[in-house]
């Protein structure tokens, strides 16, 4: 699957989940989607701070014709919460 971190760069900056892919909200929804529409067959999990933002960005995808997508639930304050690593980015 692919992590699909939509937080602002910040927030991604401070610590996302291994392997995550940052992409915000404002590209998907303008579908300017960094090669990711190469992979509309492979599982998407979006992630955002709460989880709430990352249906409105799931369903864009959906509506973009990927056919996997699912939302972290409680996003990354639930990941953290439970003590899963995060890696920061290196800038």
């Amino acid at each position: 699957a692919v992590v699909l971190d939509i937080r602002a760069e910040a927030d991604f900056a401070k610590g996302h989940i291994t392997g995550a892919r940052h992409l915000p909200l404002a590209d998907i929804e303008k579908q300017q989607l960094a090669g990711l529409e190469k992979q509309k067959d492979v599982p998407i999990i979006v992630v955002c701070q709460a989880g709430m933002t990352a249906s409105k960005a799931a369903s864009s995808l959906v509506k973009q014709g990927f056919t996997t997508v699912s939302v972290l639930q409680g996003g990354m304050g639930s990941w953290t919460g439970a003590s899963l690593p995060v890696v920061k980015s290196k800038r």
